[in-house]
């Protein structure tokens, strides 16, 4: 069978090398459709519940891609008129592109005021002054909003930034190439420096760098191949054929990634660089046999048939076993790996058949040129080396071992200090581009990588669920690494602080809705609740990138909703309950309510703490003692009440100024009293108030709004009460924090109203609920998402991949060495290079701190593949050798001389090749290049030591003897 294969290739040489051509001619053509595709989001299975739960709030929130752009001035200051007229214009311009969701810059921000009546929410820069004083108190002015600082201005205000979400379901690398970069550098890149961050300017630069490798490199590692291929044959057709062979493999695979549409990506200038090392050894291996037999022109077509006959079997065993290593990838959880593994392998494949077809074509067509002689093994110049080693192996089997074992072990130790990396960000140079841009990104804004955690209810409008939101908002402050989070709970804390100074939810439907009329039709609004009120996301950014810190983030966040969340919540009316249960509630919303004051102190005292204990005792004290009426500063605080609400233009009823005092002493008096109750108030008014104007509804209206002031004095005086007992207990620079004091005030102002929320799991503390019921609050889901989440299953893929496709490599190669072998012993025994190399390398991979990534993790199986080849050209030798009627030991050192030029040949190219790879912009495959150089030198060396070692102290039958 093997000769008429071989016959019938040197006999159609001819049409063989025109097929071959015509081919390689088809997939060239392909290469047109060839695209890059960086996008993570590409690379995780489409079914994946993450995946799908940031795509869905993508589309229902608009985006779920964030760039981040930061601009400083080249000369001067920043904050000028000029710069800031630049990026209004350029902010406008975005708005109105279809790609684009959203844009937030210091322009269009969101300013809250107060204003006479009420409070207004307009864009933070309608007008631009020209005066520096204006300017200077303007900057000011952003300076002293929490929520611009490290925004959209840097604390010192030199930087500005600016916010753009892309639209979901288009493209976004393309929109930052097409749309938002020329767009932006066309208003301001004479003016400031730019820096781009974020996942789809990661992804762009990522192209625009793998481009640069795969333009670079290619030309690289064909040299360095010529180079190897010259210095092993001396000869042209040495060099011509497995160029050749190579350089068409790796055309055949990216045509056939055009013809299929597959995209390129991060790791694909691994791949040229992987066929053209690899591919190589198929071509030297046949070439290394023809030379051996081939020796005058009057018999070369004869010798060529036997000596392709007799080289099919290994390489094909060859081929074969280099190709599972990459197809064990199809196990993997992550497209990316799944395809270039597939890819890989029809390469490996390709190059296989035309080594196998084309070499012996070709050199059957050419003339045989001045080589007259057959190649001598023992005169060549490798057997300076390989005969000392045969004679060292032979003589100290055993002592080859020892040492071995010993290297192996002083590595396999380091295999528990590997760490992954899965991250863009972090593969970049550190003068690169984008890795600048992440550096000011996360030095003055917060960073650029996005963290939500959604929210699905029935009423995201509604007090109670507004007021759950800020509980897991406020929780996202006490996480390290996580910038100032924001929800719509946070406009409407912001607007009630401005109308009526006190950061907080209402505690009813309506304050709310009151509040809420003010910011409807903002475009910020439709980045957080969608338009049914169904859904919301607490929204913020992380301030650093790399894997571990985002498994971090993940889990501390999966830890805290499944706390919180787990079991629901339920809702109290506490002017409805008796008081020996609004006590019991208060106790319990006390405890609640510290942790949130824990998670604010933790944030702007940098981590500090205070005796949560001690405050809870003096909180309850408090809860005992609720404020009255008559009590000092709440009589102060109802009299300014009264006066301002009575006094003043919007008063309900126009009354002379007499009147007005008379009615003022007349209600302040009975406010006083220890039951303010709304029929006296009306008796009042009614007693005051000319019949003429007097309305029974406006009076009702009246009655009510008295009430309410006297209700939320008593509750600012609980919450400032509350502040100072507490204040001594708080780190010094926490107090100093205004932000802290205004949302601390908030917080234990919550605590004095009447709207109570706890998870059913605290109320099960309460006996005195029984037969009691609240009402339930239902969120249908809440989870977290963003880039946490998205990384940390990267991660968990990229662990199962490795996992998965090491052991199936090793299986499978294990299998076909026993088949092919007959004997599972010697299959065994072949695998025994490969593990040495597995444990060396893995081990230097957790000594030296170099992570798995997306390259990283694809060694184990690679070297698997292509360091079998090695045991497959070595044991064949041997079997051929003892078929010949040579002792065990004289034919492994016959082997040494006849294949050890092959081995040593082929790893040298491989080798070459993979070091090309560290002249590569991104550090996986740097990493990738020389750890997989690594791994062919212990492959080749393990080869030619612990292979012969072991079979000459075994001795399992191979070929005719044992």
């Amino acid at each position: 069978m093997l000769q008429k294969i071989s016959s019938l290739v040197i006999e159609k040489r001819w049409l063989i090398i025109f097929i071959i051509l015509v081919i390689t001619a088809f997939f060239i053509y392909q290469m047109k459709n060839l695209y890059y595709n960086n996008r993570f989001t590409e690379w995780i299975p489409k079914n994946d519940p993450i995946l799908k739960l940031l795509l869905d709030t993508g589309e229902k929130f608009g985006s779920n891609e964030l760039v981040m752009i930061a601009f400083k001035a080249k000369k001067g200051e920043t904050f000028t008129s000029e710069i800031l007229q630049r990026i209004k214009l350029l902010t406008e311009e975005l708005k109105e592109k279809k790609e684009i969701f959203l844009v937030t810059s210091i322009t269009n921000s969101p300013d809250i005021k107060r204003i006479e009546g009420g409070i207004e929410v307009r864009d933070f820069l309608d007008v631009i002054p020209e005066s520096s004083e204006e300017l200077e108190k303007l900057k000011n002015y952003a300076l002293s909003k929490e929520a611009f600082v490290n925004n959209i201005i840097s604390s010192d205000g030199k930087w500005l930034a600016m916010a753009i979400y892309i639209k979901s379901g288009g493209d976004p690398i393309a929109t930052f190439k097409d749309v938002i970069k020329p767009t932006v550098e066309k208003y301001l890149s004479d003016t400031v420096n730019i820096y781009y961050s974020g996942e789809p300017s990661d992804a762009y630069f990522a192209n625009v760098l793998s481009t640069k490798d795969l333009t670079r490199l290619i030309p690289i590692v064909i040299l360095a191949i010529l180079f190897v291929l010259y210095f092993s044959f001396k000869s042209f057709k040495g060099v011509l054929f497995p160029s050749l062979v190579v350089l068409m493999a790796t055309t055949w695979v990216f045509g056939l990634m055009g013809l299929l549409h597959r995209a390129m990506n991060i790791v694909t200038p691994a791949l040229p660089v992987l066929l053209i090392a690899l591919g190589s050894a198929y071509g030297i291996h046949v070439l290394n046999k023809i030379f051996h037999e081939v020796g005058s022109e009057k018999t070369k077509l004869l010798r060529l048939k036997i000596a392709t006959a007799e080289i099919i079997i290994p390489v094909i065993m060859a081929g074969i076993t280099t190709a599972v290593g990459f197809a064990s990838f199809v196990t993997a959880k992550l497209n990316i790996i799944i395809e270039f593994g597939l890819l890989a392998g029809a390469g490996i494949i390709f190059a296989l058949i035309i080594s196998l077809s084309f070499i012996p074509a070709g050199y059957g067509v050419l003339p045989l040129g001045k080589k007259k002689r057959l190649l001598n093994y023992e005169n060549h110049y490798y057997s300076q080396f390989l005969n000392p080693l045969a004679k060292f192996v032979r003589k100290h089997s055993k002592l080859t071992l020892f040492f071995a074992l010993l290297v192996f072990f002083l590595f396999l130790i380091g295999i528990p200090r590997i760490t992954r990396e899965v991250n863009f960000a972090e593969y970049y140079p550190k003068k690169s581009q984008p890795r600048l841009a992440l550096d000011v990104v996360k030095e003055h804004f917060g960073g650029a990588y996005p963290l939500t955690i959604y929210f699905k209810g029935e009423n995201i409008k509604s007090a109670a669920d507004l007021r759950i939101l800020r509980r897991a908002e406020n929780y996202l402050y006490s996480i390290d690494g996580v910038s100032l989070a924001f929800s719509v709970a946070d406009f409407i804390q912001e607007m009630n602080f401005q109308l009526n100074r006190r950061f907080h939810i209402p505690d009813s439907n309506s304050g709310v809705a009151n509040l809420w009329f003010f910011m409807e039709g903002r475009d910020e609004l439709r980045q957080i609740v969608t338009d049914d009120l169904k859904e919301s996301l607490v929204f913020s950014k992380l301030s650093h990138t790399d894997t571990k810190f985002m498994k971090n983030i993940q889990k501390k966040m999966s830890v805290f909703l499944k706390r919180e969340f787990s079991e629901g919540f339920v809702k109290f009316d506490m002017d409805k309950l008796p008081e020996r249960l609004r006590q019991s509630l208060r106790k319990e919303e006390v405890k609640y309510i510290l942790d949130e004051i824990s998670w604010l102190v933790s944030y702007y005292g940098q981590g500090k703490n205070f005796d949560k204990k001690q405050a809870q005792i003096i909180l309850l004290s408090l809860i005992e003692t609720m404020p009255k009426a008559e009590d000092p500063d709440v009589k102060e605080r109802i009299e300014d009440e009264f006066k301002n609400y009575i006094f003043s233009e919007y008063f309900d009823f126009e009354i002379s100024s007499r009147l007005k005092e008379e009615l003022y002493l007349k209600l302040i008096t009975e406010a006083f009293k220890q039951n303010f109750r709304k029929d006296e108030i009306d008796r009042i008014l009614k007693a005051s108030i000319p019949s003429s104007i007097y309305d029974k509804e406006i009076a009702d209206d009246v009655a009510n709004t008295l009430i309410f002031r006297v209700k939320e004095a008593k509750r600012f005086s609980f919450s400032e009460r509350a502040y100072l007992a507490l204040k001594n207990i708080f780190p010094e620079d926490v107090n100093k924090n205004g932000n802290f004091k205004k949302k601390a005030l908030g917080l234990f102002y919550e605590i004095a109203d009447s709207l109570v929320i706890l998870p059913i799991n605290k109320l099960k503390r309460i006996p005195v609920l029984k037969g009691i019921v609240g009402e339930t609050v239902e969120f249908q889901k809440i989870d977290q998402s963003g880039f946490p989440a998205v990384l940390t299953r990267l991660d968990r893929f990229l662990y199962i991949s490795q996992f998965q496709s090491l052991i199936l490599a090793l299986i499978v190669t294990f299998i076909l060495m026993s088949l092919m072998s007959g004997s599972l012993l010697l299959g065994s025994i072949s695998l025994t290079p490969i593990l040495f190399t597995l444990g060396i390398i893995y081990g230097f991979l957790g000594w030296t701190g170099i992570p798995l990534d997306y390259a990283t993790m694809m060694i184990a199986s690679i070297s698997i593949g292509i360091g079998i080849d090695y045991a497959i050209h070595f044991i064949h030798g041997v079997g051929l050798n003892m078929d010949k009627g040579r002792s065990l030991e004289e034919a492994v050192h016959l082997t040494y001389l006849e294949k050890g030029k092959a081995i040593i040949t082929n790893s040298m190219a491989v080798i070459v090749g993979f070091l090309v790879l560290l002249l590569s912009s991104m550090s996986p495959l740097r990493h990738f290049g020389g750890t997989m150089a690594g791994s062919m030198f212990l492959a080749a060396f393990s080869a030619l030591t612990i292979l012969p070692a072991l079979i000459l102290i075994i001795r399992p039958k191979i070929g005719g003897k044992k």
